[in-house]
């Protein structure tokens, strides 16, 4: 699953690998999720998406340059994990070898 990675983002991922698993049932806590079952409330996983999914980033228009009308406004990227905050993502991006945070991928 995270063959591509640069070994520096491997605790990252192996912490989204622990997020999922909290977000899926367990028989041995009665068939609810160890979210459920410490915050007694059913986590919301509707923004959760497949680890390494490739989506492209926006990029602001004061990251831009002038007169670039025609240059593309967005950045490839894979997702691989999520903030301490719910919905936003952490991307890694390749071409600029960084990670960035952000609500909005497509």
């Amino acid at each position: 699953m995270f063959t591509r990675l640069p070994l520096a983002l491997w605790a990252e991922a192996i912490a989204t690998t622990v997020y999922h698993q909290n977000r899926l049932p367990n028989q041995s806590i009665g068939r609810s999720t160890p979210c459920e079952s410490l915050n007694n409330k059913k986590p919301s996983i509707t923004y959760i998406r497949p680890s390494q999914t490739k989506c492209f980033v926006h990029l602001p228009v004061e990251n831009r340059l002038p007169e670039t009308k025609l240059i593309s406004q967005a950045i490839e990227g894979y997702l691989f994990a999520y903030s301490s905050s719910d919905k936003i993502y952490r991307l890694y991006i390749p071409s600029q070898h960084k990670v960035t945070q952000t609500r909005q991928i497509h």
